[in-house]
């Protein structure tokens, strides 16, 4: 089967096309990539801001952490905390989940937006880390800060999480407006392309043209 030729105009349009879709879908990608690790890092700082008031106001006054289930209340449980709370649900902010675990994981104490559920625990890690996990159907960004004395024996494990759903909303609404804006930016394109092409290449086949004739 013999293809059909295909004019000058349209092959300089389709290679330009492709080439030009090609960088496009490069450039999408990488922005999307930046803009995930933008968030992440963001929640992160977030976490860990977090984390440092919590254990100011925990005040363990042991260095040797042997006495982790008196320590002092979290935030959530006092009246002022309850108030932000409000202030904060009005502000559809999400809340921050605390949970203080012994050296195997067991719960010594966590916050009351907790209620019966518990955070995510990762057996075995001296350092601290960060990590995603689903904790009663929502997806909650964890950052696990290891508890060590002066002995270098890790006592216990300080947990604080909070929702991702804001950030992964974001996300997939950016993703859906790439996909949708791509192969637009492309038809587009292919259309200016094939008439810059046509109107460039106009001369050069009056002149072959009028070559034939003659």
């Amino acid at each position: 089967t013999k293809w059909p030729r295909i004019s000058l105009r349209n092959r300089i349009a389709i290679y330009y096309t492709i080439t030009t879709s090609l960088l496009i879908a490069l450039i999408f990608s990488g922005i999307l990539f930046l803009v995930d690790k933008a968030v992440s890092s963001h929640n992160d700082d977030e976490l860990m801001y977090e984390v440092a008031e919590t254990m100011s106001n925990l005040k363990l006054k042991d260095q040797y952490f042997n006495d982790l289930e008196h320590t002092n209340k979290f935030d959530d449980d006092s009246e002022g905390y309850k108030e932000k709370k409000i202030k904060q649900r009005n502000f559809d902010i999400d809340l921050e989940f605390i949970q203080l675990v012994n050296h195997q994981g067991k719960v010594l104490k966590k916050s009351e937006n907790l209620s019966t559920r518990t955070l995510l625990f990762k057996a075995g890690r001296s350092d601290t880390i960060y990590f995603n996990g689903r904790v009663d159907g929502s997806m909650l960004r964890h950052v696990q800060v290891p508890l060590v004395n002066p002995d270098g024996i890790t006592k216990g494990y300080l947990i604080v999480a909070h929702s991702l759903m804001n950030a992964l909303t974001f996300l997939e609404e950016l993703q859906i407006i790439f996909l949708f804006s791509f192969p637009v930016i492309v038809v587009t394109l292919f259309v200016v392309t094939r008439f810059i092409a046509g109107e460039s290449i106009k001369p050069i086949d009056d002149v072959i043209t009028t070559a034939e004739k003659i």
